[in-house]
């Protein structure tokens, strides 16, 4: 399930406002992050689980710490559901009255935001970002950035 809400509303003829807020649901994701601090070489000393067992349900406890869980493909504890909602984007774009500037006919400030809250169950860092070339269910998270919040401001100016 994918899905989108946009809305612009003007406000006093020379104010609009903006806001983008998108949603994906039912996907999986291997959170291979966690994947790696329990099941990997370094094990108990980097698996949450092990310091706040009483967050996690106990088949979760119980499967998680296998060393050797690469051999024997006992990860189905690290896909986990990867449903999110994002608001992505909110903007504010003030027009100039005409007169102000001289041979311009119209002249706009804009500022956004993107990438500015996120909200989800799944345990890893963002699970709309996975590698493109992973061969398990829904990608892999392990090793990838998420998109970073960012911050715009845009002078336009129509002659």
């Amino acid at each position: 399930h994918i899905g989108s809400i946009a809305n612009t509303v003007t406000v006093f003829g020379r104010l609009r406002l903006y806001a983008l807020v998108d949603w994906r649901g039912g996907n999986r994701l291997r959170n291979a992050n966690e994947l790696l601090r329990c099941a990997g070489a370094l094990g108990a000393a980097l698996c949450d689980v092990n310091f706040n067992p009483k967050k996690y349900s106990p088949a979760y406890v119980a499967e998680s710490n296998l060393v050797n869980a690469f051999v024997f493909n006992a990860q189905d504890q690290f896909i986990q559901d990867a449903s999110f909602v994002k608001l992505r984007e909110v903007s504010a774009t003030y027009m100039l009255p005409e007169h102000m500037l001289r041979g311009i006919t119209r002249t706009s400030i804009t500022l956004s935001a993107r990438e500015l809250g996120l909200w989800t169950n799944y345990g890893g860092p963002d699970p709309e970002v996975s590698s493109t070339n992973a061969t398990s269910i829904g990608g892999v998270d392990q090793g990838l950035l998420p998109p970073l919040s960012r911050l715009t401001a845009t002078i336009n100016f129509t002659f």
